[in-house]
């Protein structure tokens, strides 16, 4: 198991490549503030670095809310309540918008299909 110091130290972290991602994207993206004990946690449970875009989002923010909440990405956990993080998100998950599915088709080869309609002959 890989040490804080392993994770958070790293050359060429994530975070800096993510907010000029951030300031380009055409629609509104906003960065809740994190908690750095959190998502220190965070990466600790997780085994990622900070060179990973996981281990960037869960290191240095609360949350990502892109397009006015459309689009929530959890980050290493939030601020305290009296801070407004807390308040920021449960804000912006009330809106009817907010359940999203995301499916996952599982593709099968052409061959794996093949052998097995050749084996039930």
């Amino acid at each position: 198991m890989r040490g804080i110091v392993e994770l958070v130290d790293v050359d060429e972290p994530a975070w800096p490549e993510l907010q000029r991602m951030f300031g380009a994207s055409s629609v509104p993206v906003q960065v809740l503030p994190g908690d750095i004990d959190e998502g220190r946690r965070c990466l600790l449970q997780m085994q990622v670095s900070a060179r990973s875009v996981l281990g960037a989002l869960a290191l240095g923010t609360g949350g990502v809310l892109v397009d006015n909440g459309w689009l929530r990405v959890f980050g290493g956990g939030s601020a305290s309540a009296s801070e407004g993080g807390s308040r920021v998100w449960r804000r912006s998950t009330a809106s009817p918008r907010s359940s999203i599915r995301v499916g996952i088709r599982r593709q099968v080869s052409s061959s794996a299909t093949t052998s097995s309609e050749g084996s039930s002959r």
